[in-house]
């Protein structure tokens, strides 16, 4: 279970992901989700 699954989904050419990076990816996938789940909850009203 050393190689986790999402590395490879993450990877950009280098073999490790910075927790800077992860960040980053997370911050955006969060954003992402908050504005989805808005038009959701704006389309259920």
């Amino acid at each position: 279970m050393e190689k986790a699954p999402c590395r490879s989904i993450f990877k950009n050419g280098t073999d490790r992901t910075t927790q800077a990076e992860v960040t980053r990816i997370w911050a955006a996938f969060i954003n992402q989700a908050e504005r989805a789940s808005t038009i959701l909850a704006r389309e259920n009203a």
